[in-house]
């Protein structure tokens, strides 16, 4: 299996050079549901930085695609690690409370509110961010409301609590007025990191996603495109352009960046499936399709295993 951690980044590995891009490319992969992607990202970038927040997101992926003992051995790796034991916890509760595990249940809840007693916000953070992903958004929430009471501006190394909450607000569903507090929290952070000549990719992304809700879609590929310029070569920037690019009915640049995203990733399972509706709808190319959809079924046996509701996707979409 080719390793996640070596797609493309400006030809170079996505490895210790830059983890906080990583990271936002593991929040990518969690977002799209990609759990073995994720996994992968976060095994390499764990065994080459020592760095137990990857270990942690490692955990809840191998849980979400139901490798559970495994899950709860790398939970238990990280707890009492700072910055991540609360999350850690949190996760194990996760998994006992859907097994209705009592026991351990009951013993874990204790040792959250030990934890709670000294909060590190990173570690809430991280937590706040995992029950985001699980769909805990009362909990998430009231998480990282925490963070944001004690210290209004707080980031880490790795994410910022009001880019967390701005993906939080936009999940949970909430338009109207809401999607406008989204933009805000977003660009909040994003003119905080300007100001160090950086780009919070996660940040950005979330502007995309609240202009997409929006149908704002060149302003959301005017920001796309400048992800792109400081830090060339990020494929989940490239995979969103191209599938705005279909929602705006121009097909050919679609086709442009899904083929530069298959140039760097041939396995790349979003551009493959950009790939065949291009092919099925636009050049009616059955023949072509065919051969495409047989590289995407290789891709997701190697990339997705174990992902059914992604087969099923697939499968629904050029069935019809």
């Amino acid at each position: 299996t080719v390793s996640v951690l070596y797609w493309e980044f400006g030809g170079m590995s996505a490895n210790a050079s830059n983890p906080r891009v990583t990271f936002a490319h593991l929040q990518y992969c969690l977002r799209e549901r990609l759990w073995r992607h994720a996994q992968s990202l976060a095994h390499d970038m764990h065994s080459a930085l020592s760095d137990f927040t990857f270990l942690l997101w490692k955990a809840y992926a191998l849980d979400r695609e139901g490798n559970v003992a495994d899950a709860l051995r790398e939970y238990k790796h990280c707890e009492g690690k700072r910055g991540v034991t609360t999350a850690a916890l949190v996760g194990m509760q996760l998994i006992f409370k859907r097994n209705k595990d009592t026991e351990a249940l009951s013993a874990i809840s204790a040792k959250l509110e030990k934890d709670a007693q000294r909060p590190n916000f990173s570690a809430v953070t991280q937590a706040a961010t995992l029950l985001w992903h699980a769909g805990e958004y009362t909990r998430a929430r009231e998480l990282i409301g925490q963070v944001l009471d004690s210290e209004p501006e707080y980031r880490d190394e790795y994410t910022s609590a009001l880019t967390v909450r701005g993906w939080l607000d936009l999940s949970a569903g909430r338009g109207g007025t809401f999607a406008d507090k989204c933009l805000q929290l977003f660009d909040r952070v994003l003119q905080a990191e300007a100001v160090e000549n950086f780009v919070d990719i996660d940040a950005l992304l979330g502007k995309v996603a609240v202009l997409e809700k929006k149908n704002q879609f060149w302003p959301a590929q005017e920001l796309l495109n400048k992800c792109l310029v400081a830090h060339r070569g990020f494929l989940p920037a490239m995979v969103v352009k191209a599938r705005q690019l279909l929602r705006v009915d121009d097909w050919e640049q679609a086709a442009d960046t899904t083929t530069s995203v298959l140039a760097s990733d041939p396995m790349s399972v979003e551009a493959l499936i950009l790939s065949t509706l291009n092919l099925l709808v636009r050049e009616a190319r059955v023949q072509a399709a065919t051969r495409t959809i047989a590289d995407l079924i290789k891709a997701l046996q190697v990339r997705e295993p174990r992902n059914g509701a992604l087969y099923l996707a697939c499968a629904q979409c050029f069935s019809r």
